[in-house]
């Protein structure tokens, strides 16, 4: 299969749906790997791809006849090679990166990572932690809040007589080493370089060390990120007006206070960027030293460069603060990527002269140059990715509020994939590709439901006209049975439900008296919708990330192609 095939078939199966964080989690979805060359690696019939260490896990899912779900996994190595597909549990989800050296002991699976070490647990129901160095720590039944806030520190919650909770903290044999004051409010991911931060009942920040004692007392710090080599970006309330500064382990103030700023600084960096609300940014030491002077529109860091804005002109300075270069003012943003520069400037899209354009005629394009000023790839794309990875670039459209995603090599300009509405990230020499699978799958609809695999169905068949007896089959009787309305009568599916039913949504399929469909209607919060008396197709909209209804013999002025998924009934 070919990448032109591959188009094809992402528009066959996915109806155009973009996927967002808009979906829910448990989306089924297609996934795939190529190579750098566009090259076939596992062909786009995968549920999930996960890269962990210097491998990847392919999991597929089939459906039997019971009903009941199995999965296979397939390894594939970074030289190319493919396993044979194995029995595997279905896998899991996991907080933070996969990606460690430590591999967890016998019989116990990881739940979360953190860059410390990982928590496991087993199938007895049993609880661990591993450190950095591989060494297990179990934690006792008794123990059941006992969460990791940093090297060999732990939080855990007790209930004395009173019923009051009490936070302990705790050193890497779970013996208590202090008590929490109850009047704290505990942020134990902000835990570093020793010390914990919590807040007060007046908001008002501060900072205890592993005793938990306070190492910075509460003043005047409203708002902290978190130490990093010693040292803290604060917002202060000073003489009621808001600040931010740099402060030490001690809460001594080493940089600022910056009044109406903020401040921009990587975790593996000891510079930062400070940008005034008034179109003025620098960049200093976190011990306050000046490395470019703040006399500059903006200023933003990218892999230890740092690119500004002045009097239209777009500036690349090195690290110590150096001029690297100058861009023309047509060009009106950059981003260096190793050797590479991605650049975008203004495209008159009328094809009139510059000085005749006015900015409604201006459309902002991107492109690829090299650090001479070659272009390489010239301003077209709509927007790109901000990194050029093993030679490519991902590359973004839109068409009909569907964002699709292409990756282009830049030493060709010529297109490894073409754009498809789907993720696509690229990982040492391989392309992963994941897209939402729109057709409807019974199986996992009875087991999770979710108005996507709703949206599966209204595409997969047509409603209208379908046998009660089919519909039950497919979607299992309705939850609620059936209300007579009149010769009619309805049933209701529940599809989703958030805490305290304030999100629960469901859909009612109306039948005739010949049991037949006749219409459906979208429910919320237990408040109907208009009845849909013709077969339709819900379509993704990337505006406020709704799904809207389109009818199936309109489609076409929604899709670019209307899936042979679409049976008669």
């Amino acid at each position: 299969m070919n990448v032109k095939q591959i188009a094809v078939l992402s528009l066959f199966i996915s109806l155009s749906f973009s996927i967002s964080s808009t979906l829910p989690a448990d989306a089924k979805k297609l996934a795939g790997l190529w190579n750098t060359a566009g090259k076939i690696v596992l062909p786009l019939e995968y549920d999930e791809i996960r890269r962990e260490s210097n491998k990847f896990f392919a999991y597929k899912s089939q459906a039997l006849d019971n009903g009941k779900i199995i999965w296979t996994r397939t390894e594939v190595d970074l030289d190319g090679h493919i396993g044979n597909p194995l029995p595997s549990e279905p896998p899991q989800n996991l907080t933070t990166p996969s990606q460690s050296n430590v591999k967890p002991p016998e019989g116990w699976n990881v739940q979360s990572r953190y860059d410390f070490g990982y928590s496991v647990s087993n199938d007895k129901g049993q609880r661990g932690f591993v450190d950095a160095s591989g060494k297990l720590l179990v934690i006792p039944d008794t123990m059941t809040s006992a969460e990791p806030i940093g090297p060999g520190l732990f939080l855990n919650q007790v209930y004395r007589d009173n019923s009051e909770p009490i936070t302990q903290l705790l050193d890497s044999e779970l013996k208590v080493i202090s008590e929490i004051p109850k009047d704290l409010q505990l942020s134990g991911e902000y835990y570093r370089d020793g010390l914990l931060m919590v807040r007060t009942k007046s908001g008002i920040i501060a900072f205890l060390n592993a005793k938990g004692q306070y190492q910075i007392k509460p003043s005047a710090i409203t708002n902290a990120r978190k130490f990093i080599n010693g040292f803290c970006e604060v917002t202060l309330q000073i003489h009621g007006q808001s600040a931010v500064a740099i402060i030490d382990k001690n809460g001594k103030i080493v940089a600022g206070p910056f009044e109406g700023a903020s401040f921009h600084r990587r975790d593996d960096d000891d510079q930062v960027v400070v940008e005034f609300s008034r179109n003025r940014a620098g960049v200093i030491s976190v011990s306050g030293e000046e490395i470019i002077p703040f006399e500059y529109d903006s200023m933003s860091e990218h892999d230890g460069l740092y690119v500004g804005h002045k009097d239209g002109h777009c500036i690349v300075f090195s690290h110590e603060g150096k001029v690297l270069v100058t861009f023309e003012k047509g060009i009106t943003s950059v981003v260096p990527s190793g050797k590479y520069i991605i650049f975008s400037r203004n495209i008159d899209t009328k094809g009139i002269t510059e000085s005749a354009q006015s900015a409604s005629h201006r459309q902002i394009r991107t492109g690829v140059m090299r650090w001479n000023g070659q272009v390489i790839i010239p301003a077209q794309f709509e927007r790109t990715g901000s990194k050029i990875q093993d030679g490519l670039l991902l590359t973004y459209s839109s068409e009909n509020s569907i964002t699709k995603t292409g990756v282009v090599n830049v030493e060709t300009g010529k297109a490894v994939i073409q754009p498809i509405a789907g993720t696509v990230t690229i990982e040492d020499g391989y392309i992963m590709v994941s897209m939402r699978n729109n057709i409807f799958d019974a199986a996992q609809f009875k087991q999770k439901k979710g108005r996507a695999a709703w949206s599966d169905f209204l595409q997969t068949y047509n409603l209208i006209g379908m046998r009660k007896s089919k519909i039950e089959f497919l979607l299992g009787k309705p939850d609620s049975g059936y209300v007579a309305t009149g010769k009619d009568q309805y049933g209701r599916y529940g599809l989703e439900c958030g805490y305290c039913l304030n999100t629960w949504r469901g859909v009612d399929i109306e039948y005739d008296s010949k049991n037949k469909a006749i219409g459906w209607r979208e429910v919320e919060r237990s408040t109907p919708d208009e009845w849909h008396r013709d077969n339709v197709v819900m379509i993704d909209s990337t505006i406020g990330g709704n799904l809207r209804t389109v009818p199936k013999r309109d489609a076409k002025t929604f899709l670019l192609r209307q899936p042979k998924s679409v049976r008669s009934t």
